[in-house]
């Protein structure tokens, strides 16, 4: 680990994102050792990263989810791109 870790994990935590999303980043970011790592110390979360990694739009198929609502609850939302000097209002 590094300075630069440390400070990425300082940006990280003050976005206040989930604990299970930061670990299922963690786990598609892992190299092999730290994978499996990851897998034995959350394996519900790692079954369920595969699940939801091959089900279409990651939806499990008892979920009806309003996409939205989860990236508005989430805090994911992202503002509709602009280009510089375009009036507003369409």
């Amino acid at each position: 680990m590094s300075r630069f870790d440390y400070e990425a994990s300082k940006l990280i935590a003050a976005r206040d994102l989930p604990f299970y999303g930061i670990v299922m980043a963690a786990m598609r970011q892992a190299d092999t050792e730290n994978a499996e790592r990851l897998r034995l110390a959350f394996p519900d979360t790692w079954d369920e990263l595969q699940e939801r990694y091959w089900a279409p739009g990651g939806f499990l198929p008892e979920e009806l989810v309003d996409d939205a609502a989860v990236r508005e609850a989430a805090g994911l939302h992202s503002p509709e791109p602009t280009i510089e000097g375009e009036p507003s209002g369409g």
